[in-house]
């Protein structure tokens, strides 16, 4: 056998989450203006489940019925087969509030994407703006003049990804919702074993998951 004597080591992603005190910190955190709309986008990623971040910009307003928000996620896994995956999230208050702040002129869901060809240049400035959320100063450039701004940021390490850790993580460890029940939220297949193929998803334990997630990380304050 050519491969005796090796072993195949599965790269492992590490969690970038934030514990549920973090996350009201972060929500709660009296930002610059020009970062309102970064902070809003992450949170309302947060409130629909920790979604894909490029799916949730190319949402169409017609994608939101009845209180939910259904679209298709198409996925090539590490093999490089593609896997289509159908997910309906409910649209809880909170999310529903930051919707209405961004309003779109050409029928996406979000403004955001309003004059743009993709979503890519969004997401780099947002997770740029998201590393900048913090306490900043004036600082001297190389030539002695206070024009160089030096950001102490709350999270220097969160991304909009960090909004889909944090969900997870809140809803397996501070809430014990199921592993199963969390896959759902994510869209992904929940179990290798061939039972799985034979139980169908309940949508009710997702809308359930969100809501008791959301509602668990709003503790006693009331958004705007």
């Amino acid at each position: 056998y050519p491969f005796d004597g090796y072993s195949i080591v599965e790269e492992e992603t590490l969690p970038n989450d934030l514990s549920v005190e973090q996350l009201r910190t972060l929500r709660d955190y009296p930002c610059e203006d020009w970062q309102r709309k970064y902070l809003d986008f992450f949170m309302l990623s947060f409130y629909l489940a920790g979604i894909n971040p490029g799916d949730l910009l190319m949402l169409r307003k017609t994608d939101m019925k009845d209180g939910h928000i259904s679209f298709v996620r198409r996925k090539t896994d590490k093999q490089g087969a593609k896997k289509i995956h159908s997910i309906v999230l409910p649209v809880v208050e909170e999310a529903r509030k930051i919707i209405s702040r961004y309003p779109s002129k050409e029928g996406y869901l979000l403004g955001f994407m309003d004059g743009r060809s993709d979503y890519h240049s969004f997401v780099k400035r947002c997770n740029e703006a998201l590393k900048k959320i913090g306490t900043c100063e004036r600082v001297e450039d190389r030539v002695g003049k206070l024009r160089k701004i030096e950001y102490h940021p709350v999270f220097p390490d969160i991304t909009l990804y960090t909004a889909r850790y944090s969900f997870g993580t809140i809803a397996a460890n501070d809430l014990d919702i199921s592993e199963q029940t969390i896959a759902q939220c994510f869209g992904h297949s929940w179990s290798r074993h061939v039972t799985a193929r034979y139980i169908s998803s309940d949508q009710r334990k997702v809308d359930n998951a969100v809501r008791k997630v959301v509602k668990y990380v709003a503790g006693n304050k009331t958004l705007p």
